[in-house]
């Protein structure tokens, strides 16, 4: 559930939400503004001659600007954003992610839907990529987050089809945490073939942006939103990602703000690996497994975290529910894959009934498949 504002800090949430919602106020002018001011409620309230001596705009477009001021309308979104659970957290306040507020232009504040403590209290990766993806690369995606979030490590995506939906559902499955961040308002479902996702998320996790809500995605809006995904996050994982993509852009983004770089290799002939390769070859770290990602950022957390065992994850959240078929089955694999003729034999089922039951494990996000009907337990629940 969101939390209630403090007068004073409801009176600067409108008024940056009033100041963003003027035409010709953008990032730049907005921030420009917030520097020489210090408060939005201060920038509201200096008159617009001042203003102009700050963008160097005349004031004559400025007074035209400041005529579509409209404090009501941001105190009713407002309003209606909190009447879901949302809050919004500004920069300035405790509940505001350490991550995000080092960005050399951080967002003044954060709209936020679900648990907004776990925007500032998860340990994160981010883990993006094509939203076109082949089933090995969802596959990837999946299975990566799945083991992150066993590990307790929370995923951070775009909520975008692809590689961006494997990644928040494998979290999920985990009964792990995970941060959508939206490239529309956070009350705006994106893209709408993700609704039972982002209700999901809601519940269980975060859903979270910058721009105003009820703002609608658009080209413009989409790249912006990723370099909130790495700002959020103590590395980024590239998986499948052409070289034009907006993956490269979080990529990029990570680089820039001095985190960790991790990129899947994969299959050469498809095109869909080729920027994570050319990531590889500027100096991306290699991965295959959420086990050497874990590793890598250990070494970047607080002395006292503490991550869960991953040998409690033999018992996920999702356990509760498996027959006893799927709960013969799991126990009989390990890491290492087995053939269908291999389980058959240890398992004492028939072929229909291990298949059946393989496959439920599969979508569960506790089995992996290779190729030849190999299968193997998923990091979620392997044993370290």
């Amino acid at each position: 559930m969101g939390l209630s504002l403090e007068r004073s800090e409801r009176d600067e949430v409108v008024a940056l939400m009033a100041l963003s919602g003027l035409s010709g106020i953008g990032d730049k002018r907005r921030a420009d503004l917030l520097e020489a001011f210090g408060t939005a409620k201060e920038v509201l309230n200096v008159p617009t001659s001042q203003w102009a001596s700050v963008l160097g705009l005349s004031v004559a477009a400025l007074e035209k600007a400041r005529s579509n001021l409209d404090r009501s309308w941001a105190q009713s979104r407002l309003a209606t954003l909190e009447g879901r659970g949302g809050r919004a957290v500004l920069f300035q306040d405790q509940g505001y992610p350490e991550l995000l507020r080092q960005l050399a232009s951080p967002p003044p504040v954060l709209f936020v839907l679900g648990t907004p403590a776990l925007i500032s209290q998860a340990y994160c990766v981010a883990v993006v990529g094509t939203r076109q993806p082949s089933r090995s690369g969802e596959a990837m995606a999946r299975r990566i987050a799945t083991g992150l979030a066993a590990r307790g490590i929370g995923i951070v995506s775009g909520m975008a089809t692809g590689i961006d939906t494997a990644a928040h559902t494998g979290a999920l499955e985990a009964g792990g945490r995970t941060i959508a961040v939206l490239g529309s308002g956070v009350d705006v479902v994106t893209p709408p073939a993700n609704g039972d996702l982002y209700r999901h998320i809601e519940r269980d996790g975060a859903v979270v942006s910058d721009l105003l809500p009820g703002t609608p995605g658009s080209t413009y809006t989409f790249p912006r939103r990723n370099r909130i995904i790495s700002g959020l996050s103590l590395a980024t994982v590239l998986i499948e990602a052409p070289r034009v993509s907006g993956a490269l852009i979080t990529a990029r983004h990570a680089i820039e703000q001095g985190r960790l770089l991790f990129a899947v290799p994969g299959d050469v002939a498809t095109g869909k690996n080729a920027g994570c390769h050319q990531l590889i070859r500027e100096g991306a770290q290699l991965a295959e497994s959420a086990k050497e990602i874990v590793e890598a950022v250990k070494p970047l957390l607080p002395a006292d975290a503490e991550l869960p065992s991953v040998a409690a994850a033999r018992s996920p959240a999702s356990g509760s529910q498996l027959d006893q078929r799927q709960r013969l089955v799991l126990g009989r694999l390990e890491a290492e894959p087995s053939s269908v003729d291999e389980l058959a034999v240890t398992s004492e089922l028939s072929p229909a009934q291990l298949l059946d039951a393989l496959s439920r494990l599969e979508l569960a996000g506790l089995v992996d498949q290779l190729p030849g009907k190999r299968f193997y337990l998923s990091e979620a629940v392997a044993p370290s």
